[in-house]
């Protein structure tokens, strides 16, 4: 390699904005003429010339400017088969020279002559002639400036000598000569292009006029489009959008189908236009109850041709592709549609999916007539996946946010569609993904609750609510409730069980069989049913009053007379274990009794409701009115796990734990390993204790003697299984409990962890409020025998701990409460160690909810920068409390924690939704978002907060609208300008949330404000179709919008299938086949823009006249 400097002083210097744009308008036109311009750049700017840069360059060069002509030049493919008057000449001059030999005497020397001047002729074509004339003849179409045309037809024919060799002399320089030719080139291609982007539409209609004015196109013409025409997006967007029904066969048997793009190497979807046109034909070869039986025959031999071309395209990776099919098969007759099934199938099973609103969709068609098809796609698009661990919840194929759209959006349409079968279809989705029944009672505590768009979900809930949906909705509409409650049997007990209680509890189904809710209510067998206790026991709270007094106490007496205690032995015996201890017996039908008492309060007699008292005064509510809190601990996986837990109480479980350990020991461990070891004991102890805490707990005194750690995961497996709904002998526990407690350390955090998770869910008796009291007291005091770090967790523990009691206390009328209520307002944090004081700080709002007199003033107490003032910002449960503005006001002078500072935005904007703090200017909040530790991503922080609230009531509706309008005042940019960074996405954060808090004209207007700053709209799917509805009451205000929006489109805005532009095409379709010019005008110019920008799909909205 030669060194040397390309750039020297005076030279040519690149313009990278000129490179961008022409970048652009490559990267549309074709991926190789963009890589032969980077290929050029790349060489002209390198640090090092190439021994053959020159040559190298005008190469890339010459294919640049050819690709240039062969895109805009007109294509004589159609209008002129045999290529033209120079095509003709070339091959008469070819014909001459092979007849030569033949030819003798003088009339052999005329033809040579007549040869030689014709190759003379040819030479000269090949000069530069030819190009000069196509040039000349590009520059009128696009009205190129004369200086360019100039430039372009001076290189036209030089180019080609520049590119190769002079004999064997040596490679010419690359010198100011070239710089300025490449800078002549670029000047060509941006201008060129961009005269060609402007006139897009029209440009590109006239080339393939000809082609599409055919009648009767045949194979040879569908040949023309890949071998005689641009490939670029653009043309083929033209041709398919304008193609009528008369070109599907032609373009089948020319195997146009049968190339479908893939991804992008950025992970990118291209559209299709060739499987976009199958749609459209779909479409307009749809046949209704209104079309005539002429037209319908017709449009039925048309449907035949396009799922013949449908079944020619090859599976891809390209999840539009399969949309496309998806869309194409819910236009069509079922009967024709049945045969794209397998495709379907198949597209479901490709890593991507885009559109599954279109696969539901086909599913219904195919419901008529092809039920199995039916359920076949539906199968496959609502399939789910094991979770690799066997536990966890199962994924999904498409998302959970489309898995949920489609339970929400398509359960109504499949109804109307397929009526009763659709029940049967759901049903037999969630028999099969449903497993165990009393483990699905973990992942689906209750059916009335299951929701099929939660953000965060077990797919399987989803599929619950879809099916008890269907029900409600088949019900009303009519269908005979018995026909419904027939799909979901009580046997075998499961969640088709759970579906037909519940929906026995609602006033259409109780009201239609009350004979069969009593009877239900009556049965023994689902009095004493596990997996359906939830929905049972909830049926019998809702209904038991339709009991006639002798059911009443039919029912009552079979509650008094307990549980089948021997059934439980059997089937405990049945898995494997030993026979159930007494005393675990007796706790289990304590809660037994206690759910069953509590779910029929309203019928029983004065006996039953005593029975009821004692047991909720010893045992705290039901554990099935309790709320249901996502268990901490996992299911044990070990074989050792499994011979935990296999005992049968805690005695037995302190022998195998102790068995266990004493393994462990008479191996051979380095040090690592045995903490592992014991740690992987303490796991499982945990495991196997939260699914046996009922039993555990009757002599939980036995697990005391443990070593300390392994106590600690015992009291953390009581509390998981606390939160799962497990009823606790808490005489049982007492011992241990108090044992921990002595011991301190992390027995004594777990112990002080188990009390708060009771109190906080009320399942703790009131009698043993006596003794948990003096522990949690204790607890609050330092332990000397601990490291401070530890200690002071531990106590700060204990802190949130003893609110909770007193909260609880306060509630239940207990006298420990004031005691507690004390003790919490004795401790002050300015002389506590960080993590008590920062706990401290936390509760004190809870001291002022619990009426303590002192509260106010320990609140004001909290100096700012101080652990305790910390502790009191991240209390997020608690309101805000205006005697706190003083020190809000301190706050913004002192160096807090930038967690804090944003605590600090979350508390003031709480203060602003009590109406408690305004948006003065120069006041706390200004100063607030104004202070330099509020940065962008602090901001966008309080805004994602914001978007979440609720925002119910319409004082808090005007105080949003009213704080959006004051972040557009702060945050406009200069006019022409937009936001980047986290103060665009803020705002576009924020803007969702705007549309459903203010009147559609007033949302609007802040809308194009949020636009005008950010450069964007919001990408929710939500957003969008609220513009579809804001369009039909106020139409220019949306397409004004969605104009200004597409002056901000780039190539990289990233629309999605089924996301952003499915809203956009209905809009912008509406707006064109309207008889009002306005909009008609609005929608144009923004596809136009659109289109220019990298989305050309939009103009097959258009019709030739308005492109």
């Amino acid at each position: 390699m030669h060194e040397t400097s390309l750039r020297a002083p005076g030279l040519p210097l690149p313009d990278p904005a000129r490179r961008a744009r022409i970048r652009v308008h490559l990267e549309r036109l074709g991926a190789g003429p963009r890589a032969n311009f980077e290929t050029l750049c790349a060489l002209v700017d390198a640090a090092e010339q190439l021994p053959s840069g020159f040559m190298l360059i005008h190469h890339m060069m010459r294919e640049l400017e050819s690709a240039l002509r062969e895109v805009l030049r007109e294509s004589k493919a159609v209008t002129d088969p045999d290529g033209g008057p120079g095509e003709r000449r070339r091959a008469q001059i070819l014909a001459m020279l092979a007849d030569l030999p033949l030819v003798a005497g003088e009339q052999a020397e005329a033809r040579r002559a007549e040869v030689a001047a014709g190759i003379a002729e040819l030479e000269l074509a090949g000069s530069g002639e030819n190009q000069r004339k196509e040039i000349r003849a590009i520059a009128a179409g696009l009205d190129l400036a004369a200086e360019v045309v100039a430039g372009w037809a001076g290189l036209a024919g030089e180019l080609h000598g520049w590119a190769h060799r002079r004999n064997l002399e040596p490679p010419r320089p690359v010198d100011a000569e070239v710089l300025e030719r490449v800078d002549l080139l670029e000047r060509i291609l941006d201008e060129a292009l961009d005269a060609h982007a402007t006139r897009y539409g029209t440009f590109v209609h006239e080339r393939l006029r000809a082609l599409l004015a055919l009648d009767a196109p045949t194979k040879t013409h569908a040949q023309a489009l890949p071998k005689d025409f641009p490939q670029d997006t653009l043309t083929q967007q033209v041709f398919f959008t304008e193609a009528g029904p008369a070109w599907i066969t032609p373009l089948h048997t020319a195997k146009v189908f049968r190339n479908p793009p893939g991804l992008l190497e950025d992970g990118g979807v291209p559209w299709w236009p060739a499987s976009a046109y199958l749609v459209r034909m779909a479409e307009q070869a749809q046949i209704t109850e209104q079309t005539d039986p002429d037209e319908a025959a017709r449009r039925a031999s048309v449907q035949v041709e396009i799922v013949q071309a449908a079944q020619g395209i090859p599976d891809s990776e390209n999840p539009r592709v399969g949309m496309d099919l998806a869309r194409i098969a819910r236009l069509l007759e079922p009967d024709r549609a049945v045969r794209l099934t397998d495709q379907l199938v198949r597209a479901l099973a490709a890593p991507h999916v885009l559109g599954p609103e279109h696969y539901a969709a086909a599913a219904a068609v195919l419901a008529d007539g092809h039920g199995d098809a039916a359920a076949k796609v539906l199968r496959a698009l609502l399939a789910l996946d094991a979770a690799e661990d066997g536990y966890g919840a199962p994924s999904t194929r498409i998302g959970d946010w489309e898995y949920g759209e489609v339970l929400r959006t398509h359960v109504p349409v499949l109804v109307d569609t397929m009526g009763i079968d659709a029940l049967k279809l759901f049903a037999s989705l969630v028999a099969e993904s449903a497993g165990d029944a009393e483990i699905a009672t973990v992942w689906l505590p209750a059916v009335a609750d299951a929701q099929a768009t939660e953000p965060l979900f077990d797919p399987r809930v989803g599929l619950v609510a879809a099916a008890r949906d269907v029900a409600v909705r088949l019900a009303e509409a009519g269908t005979e409730v018995e026909a419904i409650l027939a799909v979901l049997p009580l046997a075998p007990a499961g969640l088709l069980a759970r579906i037909r209680l519940h929906l026995l509890g609602l006033e259409p189904f109780a009201a239609a069989v009350p004979d069969l809710v009593r009877e239900v209510i009556s049965d023994p067998g689902l009095l004493h049913e596990r997996a359906t206790e939830t929905e049972f026991l909830r049926l019998v709270q809702a209904r038991a009053e339709l009991l006639a007094p002798a059911e009443r106490a039919t029912l009552q007496t079979a509650i008094e007379a307990g549980p089948d205690t021997a059934a439980w032995q059997e089937r405990r015996l049945e898995q494997g274990g030993s026979e159930l201890a007494a005393e675990v017996l007796a706790l289990l039908e304590t809660a037994w009794r206690l759910d069953r008492y509590a779910a029929a309060a309203a019928i029983l007699d004065d006996a039953g409701r005593e029975v009821l008292g004692n047991l909720v005064e010893t045992h705290g509510t039901a554990p099935f009115q309790r709320p249901r809190i996502r268990p901490v601990g996992g299911f044990a996986r070990s074989a050792q796990a499994a011979e935990l837990a296999g005992a049968q109480s805690s005695r037995e479980l302190a022998d195998r734990l102790a068995a266990a350990a004493e393994a462990a020991d008479g191996q051979d461990q380095d040090p690592l390993e045995a903490l592992s070891a014991a740690s992987g004991l303490g796991g499982e102890l945990r495991a196997a204790v939260a699914a046996g805490a009922a039993a555990y707990s009757a002599d939980a005194a036995e697990l005391a003697e443990a070593e300390a750690h392994l106590v600690a995961c015992a009291l953390g497996g009581f509390g998981d299984g606390l939160r799962r709904g497990a009823v606790l002998d808490w005489d049982g526990l007492q011992p241990l409990v108090a044992a921990a407690a002595a011991a301190r350390g992390t027995a004594r955090y777990e112990a002080v962890v188990l009390l708060r998770t009771a109190a906080e869910i009320g399942a703790l008796p009131a009698h043993a409020a006596g003794w948990v009291w003096p522990i949690l007291a204790g607890a609050l005091s330092p332990d000397p025998s601990s490291e401070p770090a530890p200690d002071a967790a531990h106590r700060g523990q204990a802190v949130h701990a003893v609110a909770a009691f007193a909260s609880w206390a306060r509630q239940a009328e207990i006298e420990e409460a004031q005691a507690a209520v004390d003790a919490l307002a004795g401790l002050d944090p300015g002389t506590e160690p960080g993590p008590v004081a920062e706990a401290v700080g936390a509760e004190t709002a809870t001291l002022r909810v619990l009426g303590h007199p002192a509260a106010g003033e320990r609140l004001a107490a909290l100096a700012p920068g101080t652990t305790g003032f910390t502790g009191y910002l991240r209390s997020d449960d608690l309101p805000a409390d205006r005697v706190m503005l003083p020190l809000f006001e301190q706050a913004l002078n002192v160096e807090l924690p930038a967690a804090d500072h944003q605590k600090l935005g979350i508390r003031l904007l709480r203060l602003y939704f009590n109406d408690e703090l305004d948006l003065a200017p120069g006041g706390l909040a200004e100063r607030w978002w104004r202070h330099p530790r509020t940065d962008g991503q602090t901001r966008r922080g309080l805004a994602l907060t914001l978007a979440a609230a609720r925002l119910e009531a319409d004082g808090e509706r005007d105080l949003f609208n009213r704080y959006v309008d004051w972040r557009l005042d702060a945050l406009g940019p200069q006019p022409g300008a937009v936001l980047t960074g986290p103060e665009r996405l803020e705002l576009l954060t924020l803007a969702p949330t705007c549309l459903r808090t203010a009147p559609t004209g007033e949302a609007l207007a802040r809308l194009a404000r949020i636009l005008a700053a950010a450069g964007d709209l919001p990408g929710e799917p939500r957003a969008w179709q609220w513009l579809v509805e804001a369009y039909r009451t106020e139409p220019l205000a949306v397409l004004d919008l969605l104009h200004e929006w597409s002056k901000h489109l780039s190539s990289s805005a990233g629309l999605a299938a089924g996301r952003r532009d499915e809203q956009i095409t209905e809009i912008w379709t509406a707006a064109l086949n309207s008889d009002d010019p306005a909009q008609i005008e609005l929608a144009t110019k923004a596809i136009n823009r659109a289109a220019a920008a990298g989305y050309p799909s939009y103009l097959q909205l258009t019709t030739t006249a308005q492109q």
